[in-house]
């Protein structure tokens, strides 16, 4: 009676074997599978270590750049200034000659309309002709101030619109290297 309690062991068939076969298969290809999805890891990694180096190479040589650009800015800021300041004490100083000559031109009017004499006239002629070259020395001067300014403009202007494209490349290289990495994380998930 004991014997007919006690549940009778299954022994192996041809379709136990088989179906063992099977999931020795199944084990071998997830292994396989695995084994590949693991390579791919590695590789992905490895690419990404590499962009993260070259990223920060650029960083570097565009940090080196835009440092580059500022000096050169700086100089030129400095120096068109000093032509500017240069060229506002030249001009002051014109200025001043030719308050003195109107002074002197009117002062010699008046003598010439008290005595006129032919000496008188040809002084006054001359100061004239003086009054008139440093009229025109004025413009020229204040002429090539407005220039100078213009240029100043177009320069900074020029600087402001090289360093925001650059900035707007290395936007666009992170964004490619946070898209790629974002990918390679989704791929091997």
């Amino acid at each position: 009676m004991e014997l007919m309690k006690k549940p009778s062991l299954s022994v192996p068939t041809n379709k136990h074997f088989i179906r063992l076969a099977e999931m020795e298969q199944t084990v071998a290809e997830q292994d396989n599978s695995l084994a590949s999805l693991l390579g791919k890891l590695k590789k992905a990694s490895s690419d990404l270590q590499k962009q993260k180096q070259i990223t920060l190479i650029k960083i570097r040589e565009f940090d080196n750049f835009r440092a580059q650009l500022e000096e050169r800015h700086a100089a030129e800021v400095k120096k068109m200034k000093e032509e500017i300041n240069e060229l506002r004490t030249s001009l002051s100083q014109m200025e001043k000659e030719l308050l003195n000559l109107k002074t002197e031109l009117d002062a010699q009017r008046e003598a010439n309309n008290r005595a006129p004499t032919t000496t008188m006239k040809n002084l006054v002629e001359r100061l004239k002709n003086q009054l008139a070259l440093k009229e025109k020395q004025q413009k020229a001067l204040s002429k090539a101030l407005l220039e100078l300014r213009a240029e100043m403009t177009a320069n900074a202007e020029q600087q402001i619109i090289s360093a925001a494209s650059q900035k707007e490349a290395y936007l666009n290289v992170q964004q490619i290297v946070d898209k790629q990495t974002k990918e390679l994380k989704v791929n091997n998930m």
